[in-house]
């Protein structure tokens, strides 16, 4: 009997990002050619780069995320979560049954792609469930330990990266064939 794997309980939130110009009022009254608009001007680079996807940092954030599940720190991995997934889940609906879950040795996340705003970081981890349920199941072993092979999307908004979904590797890749090593 296979125990099911669950890391969240909200799965692939389906989230439809929309570009905005990034571009304060300022930029918008100051006149041309004056310092006020030569200023207004870096910001607003500043604001545009700032808003397009930075990949260098979402391997770190997904590591810091699983520093806070190992360390069973659940309402700092709760702080990672995408806006749109805690508008839909509150808190206290996320740590229900967290305490039924253990991981250990998070391998570290790998950048395996990326689609515009969002990354897809491949990784391992134990799992090993503590369900009183499961473990008084009678045909089930002592060791309850799993490596779980998974994906995790990302997605960048307002500069900084949030985790949205975790899939077993097989599930995730065969919804993105492209890609496949």
């Amino acid at each position: 009997m296979k125990t099911p794997f669950r890391l969240a309980s909200c799965l692939l939130l389906p989230l439809l990002l929309t570009g905005c110009d990034s571009r304060g009022t300022e930029a918008l009254s100051a006149p041309t050619g004056s310092p006020a608009s030569a200023e207004a001007d870096n910001n607003s680079v500043a604001a545009e780069t700032a808003a397009e996807p930075d990949l260098d940092q979402v391997a770190g954030r997904s590591a810091a995320r699983w520093e806070m599940i190992v360390a069973t720190d659940w309402i700092q991995a709760y702080d990672f979560i995408h806006p749109a997934i805690k508008e839909h889940q509150s808190l206290a609906s996320y740590l229900a049954g967290k305490e039924h879950h253990e991981y250990r040795s998070p391998s570290t996340p790998v950048l395996i792609g990326s689609e515009g705003a969002q990354a897809f970081l491949e990784l391992s981890v134990l799992w090993q469930t503590h369900h009183p349920q499961v473990l008084a199941a009678s045909n089930i072993g002592d060791d309850l330990t799993q490596e779980m092979q998974i994906i995790e999307t990302w997605i960048w908004q307002d500069g900084t990266w949030y985790w949205s979904s975790t899939e077993r590797q097989r599930e995730f890749l065969e919804k993105h064939p492209d890609l496949v090593k």
